[in-house]
């Protein structure tokens, strides 16, 4: 009954499948759910979310069933800020809240992004054309997605940074927080990175640094393999049982959340 479930929120543009790789060969005692955010992935054909708390709703929604259990939160970049939302939601509301929270890759949701004013900043086109650039940056230009991928994933990032919205309120949950974050960030304001601490009321807090960049998992290899061994640990770090034996498997159980649950096959 302690099997911990381990939900994962994706960047901007990403999908459900976005982080997929990072939980692959997790203990078979962690049960993986993955987001998908409307207008994403499997949920194309669906307008994107008009507001950030359309997501958080449509989320908390999805988890209210699965709180039987330990839960663990992972988010990436935008992912990270969705995923404290919910959390805080939850807290909010007297429901359960996750064991941990991971926050990768964005800085803390109560505190202004440094370049939040900059990238908005002008109209649509000029904000496209930033947002374009920011993608080149991350290495996901269209030499490297390919044309009609990038062209997809830029319209996604567009219109996800209409809904981050302002800094949420400062309220800390008690909930341990560890952030993941890219060595070569082109943000690397250690010090505004840190103030997630501030977001945890049990004043549990670590950082864990990769090589990388913003999208630190997609190196391959060595990293990846790093990457996967921190999830495993830290998704067992603050659960009631001990982690299980050595055995892992090579799929995870994995299923994708929306409003309903729907895959529940993983496929």
């Amino acid at each position: 009954n302690a099997r911990p479930r381990l939900f994962t929120f994706p960047y901007a543009c990403g999908s459900f499948s976005s982080l997929l790789q990072c939980v692959k060969h997790l203990p078979d005692d962690v049960e993986v759910w993955l987001f998908e955010y409307p207008g994403h992935g499997s949920r194309h054909a669906e307008p994107p979310a008009e507001s950030m708390q359309q997501i958080i709703d449509e989320e908390v929604q999805a988890i209210l069933p699965l709180l039987d259990k330990p839960t663990v939160f992972f988010g990436h970049s935008m992912g990270s800020h969705v995923m404290f939302k919910v959390a805080q939601a939850l807290y909010a509301a007297g429901q359960p809240i996750p064991i941990h929270l991971i926050a990768s890759g964005r800085t803390p949701p109560h505190m202004l992004h440094p370049d939040r004013q900059a990238l908005t900043a002008g109209g649509a086109e000029a904000v496209r054309q930033k947002m374009e650039m920011k993608m080149v940056e991350w290495g996901m230009g269209p030499e490297k997605l390919g044309e009609e991928t990038h062209r997809r994933q830029l319209s996604l990032l567009v219109e996800c940074c209409k809904i981050l919205g302002s800094p949420c309120p400062p309220t800390s949950i008690p909930a341990p927080i560890t952030v993941y974050w890219g060595e070569f960030e082109l943000l690397n304001n250690m010090a505004l990175i840190r103030q997630w601490g501030e977001l945890s009321a049990t004043n549990q807090f670590k950082l864990r640094e990769f090589q990388g960049g913003h999208y630190y998992f997609n190196e391959g290899g060595a990293c990846l393999s790093v990457v996967r061994e921190c999830i495993s640990e830290d998704v067992f770090k603050y659960a009631p049982a001990p982690p299980p034996a050595a055995a892992r498997s090579s799929t995870p159980t994995t299923s994708t959340l929306r409003y309903e649950i729907e895959d529940p096959t993983g496929a």
